[in-house]
C-alpha cells in the first residue's frame, strides 16, 4: 500500500465530511511493522494529530497523555505488534469506545474500507482469497 494511500485513508477518520464522523483517536496495530518508518517521519497524519508509537511509550503513559493532560486532542496511536489480548490491553476501554476507530493496511482491510464496510468483516477473509481481482 502507498503512503498516499495511507495518508488520505487516515484523513478520513480524523477530519471526514461530515464531523459527527470526526474520530479522536484512531488505533493502528502494524503486525508485521512494515509501517514503522512512515509513522516514524510523522508524513503520515496532517497537522494536530499527534501520534503515539506504543513501543516509545508505555500505555499507562500513552493513557495519561490522552484522557488526562490533554483530552480533546487527536491521536494516531501505531504499534508494530498485533492487537494484543484483551485481558492484556491496557487501552482496550479505549479501543472499544465508538468515538474512536481502528485502521488497518492490509490490502483486504484497505478494500473493505474503501467499500464502506468494516474492516473486521466477515467479507475479509473472502477478499484475501481474491486478492488478485482487486489489484
Amino acid at each position: 500500500m502507498e503512503a498516499s494511500q495511507i495518508k488520505e485513508s487516515l484523513r478520513k477518520k480524523f477530519n471526514p465530511d461530515h464531523p459527527s464522523d470526526r474520530k479522536r483517536l484512531v488505533f493502528w496495530n502494524d503486525p508485521e511493522g512494515e509501517f514503522l518508518e512512515l509513522v516514524v517521519s510523522g508524513d503520515v497524519v496532517d497537522e494536530g494529530v499527534t501520534i503515539i508509537n506504543l513501543e516509545e511509550i508505555g500505555g499507562l503513559e500513552a493513557k495519561v497523555l490522552m484522557e488526562l493532560k490533554n483530552p480533546e486532542a487527536q491521536y494516531l496511536v501505531y504499534s508494530p505488534r498485533g492487537e494484543p489480548e484483551h485481558h492484556e490491553d491496557g487501552l482496550l476501554d479505549l479501543r472499544l469506545d465508538g468515538k474512536n476507530a481502528r485502521f488497518r493496511a492490509d490490502k483486504s482491510s484497505m478494500v473493505l474500507a474503501e467499500l464502506g464496510l468494516d474492516p473486521q468483516s466477515s467479507l475479509k477473509e473472502h477478499i484475501e482469497k481474491r486478492g488478485k481481482f482487486f489489484d
